[in-house]
């Protein structure tokens, strides 16, 4: 009789001991369910060899394969890329890419410029003008090239890319890039958009990067206007 008291004693203590830890446990296993990176749900197939997107609000080192794009400039920039890969039995891809310039000469705060719309693979089509993009007497408006493999310092982040958040993420990029002695840019900042217009803010990712190379090769490498002006305000 003596054992079977003590024995439930001895049980009833262990319930007591874990239902006090319960919260503890809850709480850990809460925090290790919110450090799962969100998913990000994309409106097209990524081209061939491209990293996913992500992951957001870390900026990170990314390599890209050489790929082919059709350019275009302008207002009309999304219709005139539209029109050209339906016409041409092209993909729709994601991301869209667009290079951030400065507003104004001499200002770091930059804008969207052209745009790319990226093939899946770089063997597709053809490269050079898309006469059918001609209007009379002008010249035509998309064109299509081969770019080279690339790194980037990319950083990502849910929602609307509005100004105010693409120079923000731009002044982030650029703050690193100060910090590392193993980079530097070889280019003007860019946008990467993965989903259309139609999907709600709250499903949206974006990424803003700057171009990067090894700092020994800088010789050869392009360089951000404004990092230019920053390190030499007489610089034109």
């Amino acid at each position: 009789m003596k054992k079977k008291t003590i024995s439930r004693t001895v049980a009833v203590a262990a319930s007591v001991a874990l239902l006090s830890l319960s919260p503890a446990i809850q709480a850990e296993e809460s925090e290790t369910a919110s450090a799962e990176p969100r998913p990000i749900e994309l409106s097209a197939g990524l081209p061939e060899g491209f990293p996913q997107p992500g992951p957001a609000d870390q900026i990170v080192l990314k390599t890209y394969p050489a790929y082919r794009v059709a350019h275009a400039e302008g207002g009309d920039a999304f219709m005139q890329l539209f029109r050209h890969i339906k016409s041409n039995g092209i993909a729709m891809t994601a991301p869209v890419e667009m290079t951030l310039e400065p507003v104004a000469e001499g200002e770091s705060r930059v804008g969207r410029a052209d745009m790319f719309f990226m093939y899946a693979r770089p063997d597709m089509g053809q490269t050079g003008p898309d006469a059918d993009s001609a209007t009379p007497g002008n010249e035509p408006r998309v064109h299509v090239a081969d770019l080279p493999p690339a790194q980037a310092l990319s950083l990502g982040f849910f929602g609307y890319a509005t100004p105010d958040r693409i120079n923000q993420a731009v002044d982030d990029l650029r703050a690193e890039l100060e910090t590392r002695n193993d980079l530097v840019a070889a280019g003007p900042p860019r946008l990467f958009g993965y989903h259309d217009p139609r999907v709600p803010a709250d499903r949206r990712f974006s990424e803003v990067q700057i171009p990067v190379v090894p700092a020994e090769e800088s010789n050869t490498a392009a360089i951000d206007p404004a990092q230019e002006q920053a390190a030499d305000p007489d610089a034109k």
